[in-house]
């Protein structure tokens, strides 16, 4: 029997260290709001987190969203303004799209601000005289989970705060604005380029780092990649990618029961993670159920077990009745669209397979989206946040320009 030597692997964006449920919850818990989409329910002064030095003041507000069955909830985001000159027609905007954090509220973002890594991108554009708007998403600091993945709520929590920073008093922001994510982000990037969009508030570009893309050719491109390393002899690239495939796929599972409660989440594992997947739900440190699925797998291949016989998801998860239904009202790319994208991706990616995210660029450029996309050589998944980002801003600057 060979054994593996497994290390320890940070599943998220960044390791994450004792985040903590978020106690000063969204007041309203998630439940239905009488305010239209788009409306300013509360906002405050908070302290600007300490790793943002360019911010000049910070904001946290609550407003309306369309929620990802229809109805209209209450979600949560934060608003940092530049030290720079005000422009005389406001501060550009920029709205930054966080990554995958977890589906349950002791991930919540803005509860934590500092274990979450999004201080590098959002310094440099302070720096550069932006405006930053953080959305929470849907779900966070409420009764409700998040609905992963789900191109509507993705879509809704970036349109729907835009409208509502507005209304804060006393800010000084432009109407035009652009839209930067990473990873989960980049998902949420491109769904927001892709909805309804704000005549008052014309979207200018998208910049999309990592991003993931429709959902069954990324699950067919990791399983492939997972296949190809095996065959290379690289099992411990192999057993990363699995990790984050069944980390991703409960989190995917569970926002698909969020919207059809008859639909079975466990239905698409093995018995392993089957056995593990309510943990992301109801985890109350961040990275538990992360932690538990490398576990599990780690004791996997210990034990002489292969890619194939270990009992997590399915590699036909997307045929599971209840499911494929879904997954065909929630394409990204099955649209042109009509402002200038700009898309990163490593190819050493272990999250992200290079493949489905040059795919998904094939596909938008044969429907006439202007599209510019760069492979970078030898990057995994969070190089391209920390050594790339400066070229995505020179590409942003030019597109939409600040002052």
């Amino acid at each position: 029997m060979k054994r593996y030597t497994f290390l320890y692997i940070a599943i998220v964006l960044v390791s994450l260290q004792g985040c903590s449920s978020n106690d000063d919850a969204v007041s309203t818990s998630g439940s239905e709001q009488n305010s239209a989409a788009g409306t300013l329910d509360s906002s405050s002064d908070i302290s600007v987190p300490g790793n943002l030095p360019a911010a000049n003041r910070a904001r946290q507000f609550d407003y309306a969203m369309t929620g990802v069955t229809g109805e209209t909830v209450i979600a949560r985001a934060q608003l940092f303004e530049p030290g720079t000159q005000t422009p005389q027609d406001g501060h550009p905007l920029v709205v930054w799209a966080h990554g995958t954090t977890g589906i349950s509220n002791a991930c919540t973002p803005s509860a934590s601000f500092a274990d979450f890594g999004n201080d590098l991108v959002i310094n440099a554009l302070l720096t550069s005289g932006y405006a930053v708007l953080a959305p929470d998403y849907e779900g966070f600091g409420t009764d409700r989970i998040h609905p992963y993945y789900q191109r509507a709520s993705h879509a809704n929590a970036i349109l729907d705060s835009v409208p509502a920073a507005h209304q804060i008093a006393g800010i000084n922001i432009s109407d035009d604005w652009a839209v930067v994510g990473h990873s989960q982000g980049g998902h949420v990037a491109l769904a927001t380029a892709r909805g309804t969009a704000l005549p008052a508030y014309p979207l200018q570009a998208v910049v999309a780092l990592a991003p993931g893309t429709d959902v069954k050719p990324f699950s067919d491109r990791a399983f492939e990649a997972i296949d190809q390393k095996i065959a290379e002899g690289d099992t411990v690239n192999a057993i990363e990618r699995l990790i984050y495939l069944n980390v991703y796929g409960a989190y995917v599972a569970h926002a698909v029961a969020e919207v059809d409660p008859s639909f079975n989440p466990k239905s698409i594992f093995g018995e392993t993670i089957a056995e593990l997947i309510d943990l992301a739900v109801t985890e109350t440190q961040c990275q538990q159920y992360a932690f538990a699925v490398q576990e599990a797998i780690q004791q996997h291949f210990t034990n002489g077990g292969t890619v194939d016989n270990f009992q997590g998801v399915r590699r036909d998860w997307y045929d599971e009745p209840g499911i494929a239904s879904r997954l065909a009202t929630e394409e990204l790319g099955d649209e042109s669209q009509s402002m200038p994208l700009l898309i990163l991706q490593g190819d050493a990616d272990r999250q992200v397979p290079v493949a489905a995210t040059t795919a998904f660029v094939d596909r938008q450029r044969s429907l006439g989206t202007d599209v510019t996309y760069e492979i970078i050589a030898g990057a995994r998944h969070g190089d391209v946040v920390r050594d790339e980002f400066a070229g995505a801003l020179a590409w942003l600057i030019e597109k939409f320009p600040s002052p």
